[in-house]
């Protein structure tokens, strides 16, 4: 084994011997550049999805929730019409509850 061998190389003092060592590095950072710009319009157009998927999850959220207001104030109408004694508690609880479906569904 000779001294060169055995002794590390300290590279931070090693400089390219000509021009293309330069532009190599160069055309590496302009490489490193295109592939950035390739991921970033990547997640661009996956958070569009996302976005997109979202909206779709929480309208058919908000719908099936103006389904549910709906049969809870169509039941309540249906028992004020069946016991006439609790008809209006039954009509004042059952119109809000159709009106706030129809205005989700809107």
């Amino acid at each position: 084994m000779t001294a060169d061998e055995s002794e590390p190389m300290d590279v931070s003092t090693v400089t390219p011997d000509s021009d293309e060592a330069a532009g190599t590095n160069q055309g590496e950072r302009a490489q490193k550049s295109l592939d950035l710009a390739a991921q970033l319009e990547l997640v661009e157009e996956e958070n569009r999805r996302l976005r997109t998927e979202y909206a779709r999850a929480r309208q058919s959220k908000y719908r099936r929730t103006a389904y549910g207001l709906f049969v809870v104030g169509l039941f309540t109408v249906l028992l004020g019409v069946l016991f006439p004694g609790v008809r209006r508690s039954c009509s004042h609880s059952g119109r809000p509850g159709c009106l706030a479906a129809c205005s989700r569904c809107i």
